[in-house]
């Protein structure tokens, strides 16, 4: 094709090196990212689900269990589907928009929930790995909960634990409101299923 015969084609229709439209990029990939998610409900929720860096606000209401890992680092989901009960390996919540977990949730690793809009938890969370909650305005925990490593609460506004509480790994409390209120023996007393509690970063307490 010749120089003239080129400019005369861009003359007629300049759309045809004119880039996609931004939004209608963002549009096929968010259509992208929930055929995905329903590909793998359809598939039985098998391995991991990741949408790290997501930009949908919500998850589909049948997804009620994750075989393996659910990364949602970063993305801007807003909640967990209310009949999710089940994730078999990490949650991982880290920087994401989500507001709140579903009642009746267990998670088979660990949870990550720092830099959340989360203000509160739901009763009888089990969480098999350790727990992260560090810097979030929490400022009591659930009945039954349940952690089975370590749990990272240093720097929230906790201000009371219930005696219910199962740490089976060591529960970190410093600079909490709780370690102000009452002395050492006092917090330990309150918790005898702690296996141990850390009061700052290089004193643990065994129990």
């Amino acid at each position: 094709m010749k120089f003239n015969d080129l400019t005369q084609l861009l003359e007629q229709d300049e759309s045809i090196f004119q880039p996609r439209k931004i939004e209608d990029r963002k549009t096929r990939y968010i259509q992208q990212i929930q055929k995905q998610i329903q590909d793998y409900i359809n598939n039985g929720s098998k391995g991991n689900l990741i949408l790290d860096s997501a930009p949908i606000k919500t998850l589909p209401n049948n997804l009620k269990v994750v075989g393996n890992n659910l990364y949602l680092t970063f993305s801007t989901i807003e909640s967990l589907p209310p009949n999710l009960k089940h994730v078999g390996g990490n949650l991982d919540l880290f920087r994401s928009d989500v507001a709140s977990l579903p009642e009746g949730l267990m998670v088979g690793g660990y949870l990550d929930i720092q830099w959340t809009q989360i203000t509160s938890l739901p009763e009888n969370l089990e969480v098999g790995d350790s727990f992260n909650v560090r810097g979030l305005p929490i400022k009591s925990l659930p009945k039954g909960l349940k952690v089975g490593k370590n749990f990272y609460a240093s720097g929230t506004q906790l201000e009371s634990l219930p005696p219910d509480l199962e740490v089976y790994g060591t529960l970190y409390i410093t600079n909490t409101p709780l370690i102000k209120k009452y002395s050492h023996a006092e917090i330990i007393q309150m918790v005898p299923e702690v296996n141990r509690i850390a009061f700052a970063s290089q004193n643990t307490a065994a129990i």
